[in-house]
């Protein structure tokens, strides 16, 4: 990964935009909510869109049909933060820990037999990590999973 300073809008637009036909099967809307146009953050383009072209796949996939995904952009203290959250069967408290463990699946998605593959949040979490980022996971059965990307934001004269 080339780490440099990148237009997250611009990353989150084009992924997106790969996610719609895939939301728009279940009637799923997708919001995106930005304080600005751009936000730059330290990324790698390929990289980025590989990590929330996988989160909003996982949460349109996961939120329940007619409902939508959620995506804000924060930018605090600790860098800029891009929110993914879903409004679907949430995650048991006891899984959390272990969701971006390669081939982890939690329980509720193997009994639901939702299919894939346990490898998504792996690559997403070695791919944020990398660049310098961190991941955290929140969620509440049955009202839905809040993935929250933080990195980096460039430093002035980057």
């Amino acid at each position: 990964l080339e780490v440099s300073p990148i237009d997250l809008v611009a990353i989150l637009e084009e992924s997106i935009l790969a996610v719609k036909p895939i939301a728009s099967k279940k009637n799923i809307a997708i919001q995106f909510n930005t304080p600005a146009r751009p936000v730059f953050a330290m990324g790698d383009k390929s990289g980025l869109q590989q990590v929330f072209i996988n989160l909003i796949n996982n949460a349109a996939k996961f939120s329940a049909e007619g409902t939508s995904v959620d995506i804000n952009i924060t930018i605090t203290n600790e860098g800029v933060q891009t929110a993914v959250s879903d409004h679907g069967m949430g995650i048991p408290s006891e899984d959390i820990p272990h969701l971006c463990e390669r081939f982890f699946r939690g329980k509720n998605v193997t009994i639901a037999e939702i299919p894939g593959s346990g490898i998504g949040l792996y690559i997403v979490k070695s791919i944020v990590e990398e660049l310098g980022g961190s991941l955290k996971v929140e969620s509440i059965l049955k009202q839905g999973t809040t993935i929250t990307v933080t990195l980096n934001q460039p430093n002035p004269g980057q």
